[in-house]
């Protein structure tokens, strides 16, 4: 966080400022850019993140000084791309921004934090090569429990979900699951005997301890319909055209 720079950020202008005094969290090229595909094609390797195709990476917000068609515009993109830079802009850190929401509202309930899912949690991409494979990737999930009897719980990932990214995985959670058709429980499993919750007191299907329901968050998409759910495409650009030290 920022120490010297006491200026309020109140506006696009006063954030700028503030990012263009913190190492790494801002840079611009003069480079004129093609708002049609090239401009996102460019952030997509300097900054862009989160959920959109692969490969991409955390990083600067980045300013596009030319803008083809649009003389005197200039477009900044990645603002609030990270935690980070969020934090950098509202004075907080990272792991606090939660507790801005809570103290704007009266009677909040206090948050809760959790990290992690250890031996109890895997994830599991699969590719729908055609129509016959719909269900496969959940005959994969039983075999996965099978083959490692402390697993708890599994999701299920398309091909073009990054599982190395807790981003995208929940991405993928939130727009390719419905609870009712996607959830597949296993109850009365043998499991983990260090995991709290897998206890008589906790569910009546847990007849010892150590005994848990096994649980299948099947997060592909049907394979019918997997034509809308294609991720944006980017056109493929040279970067170092726009930022000649960028790496």
């Amino acid at each position: 966080m920022s120490q010297n720079n006491k200026s309020p950020v109140h506006d696009l202008r006063s954030a700028i400022a503030r990012l263009q005094t913190i190492p790494g969290e801002y840079v611009s090229t003069d480079t004129e850019v093609n708002p049609e595909a090239e401009l996102s094609g460019v952030y997509r390797y300097v900054g862009a993140g989160g959920t959109c195709e692969r490969p991409t990476r955390k990083g600067p917000a980045m300013m596009f000084n030319q803008v083809k068609g649009f003389p005197g515009v200039r477009v900044v993109t990645g603002m609030m791309a990270t935690r980070e830079r969020v934090g950098h802009l509202l004075d907080c850190p990272p792991e606090k921004l939660g507790f801005l929401l809570r103290e704007s509202v009266h009677h909040a309930v206090d948050p809760v934090l959790t990290s992690g899912g250890g031996k109890l949690l895997a994830v599991i991409q699969f590719k729908k090569g055609s129509p016959v494979d719909e269900g496969r990737q959940r005959q994969a999930a039983i075999i996965a429990f099978a083959a490692f009897p402390e697993l708890k719980n599994v999701i299920l990932v398309d091909e073009d979900v990054d599982i190395f990214d807790t981003d995208d995985i929940l991405w993928a959670m939130q727009t390719r699951y419905q609870g009712d058709i996607d959830t597949i429980t296993i109850p009365g499993v043998r499991c983990h005997p260090l995991d709290p919750s897998q206890m008589p007191e906790y569910s009546a299907s847990n007849l010892q301890p150590g005994m848990t329901t096994k649980t299948v968050f099947d997060c592909t998409v049907p394979f019918h319909l997997k034509h809308h759910f294609e991720r944006s495409k980017f056109m493929h650009v040279d970067v170092k055209r726009f930022l000649p030290d960028f790496e």
